[in-house]
């Protein structure tokens, strides 16, 4: 009598149902994770910037109005980047009426880039003002987008 040996058609099918539960419930998580990872990026780097602010302060009684001052943009001191580029870095004038070099403060805001797909991030842009006070524009808690 000859034995067969390999698999039936339904243990292939389980074994592909069994693949398939396991990706479907990992791939979610795996995808939160690496966005809360890049939006971690963002928030170093704008707390990089506040301290920088602070010493700026410091030295010069008054808070930089632009990145380039703070030698952290590029050469329009519009903007600058997260150092791999899934955050657009900006500041600005904490109240528009009063500039930051006469004595206003700043916001400096993290908008999420679509590189790397930021902009599916839940937190959408991140901010944080010379107040210390932080935000971010979705409905999540401060809280879960500033951990």
């Amino acid at each position: 009598m000859k034995i067969n040996k390999g698999f039936t058609l339904i243990e292939m099918m389980i074994t592909v149902a069994i693949i398939g539960i396991l990706t479907a419930i990992a791939m979610p998580s795996y995808r939160e994770y690496v966005l809360r990872s890049h939006r971690t990026e963002a928030t170093a780097k704008i707390s990089e910037i506040q301290l920088a602010q602070e010493r700026f302060f410091t030295v010069n009684n008054r808070y930089a109005d632009s990145l380039v001052d703070l030698a952290i943009a590029n050469a329009s001191g519009a903007s600058a980047r997260t150092e791999n580029g899934y955050y657009l870095i900006q500041i600005t004038a904490l109240n528009a009426s009063t500039p930051i070099a006469s004595g206003g403060g700043y916001s400096l805001t993290a908008a999420p880039q679509a590189a790397g797909g930021q902009s599916y991030d839940r937190c959408g842009t991140l901010s944080l003002n010379s107040l210390g006070v932080k935000g971010q524009a979705s409905g999540i808690s401060i809280s879960e987008c500033w951990k």
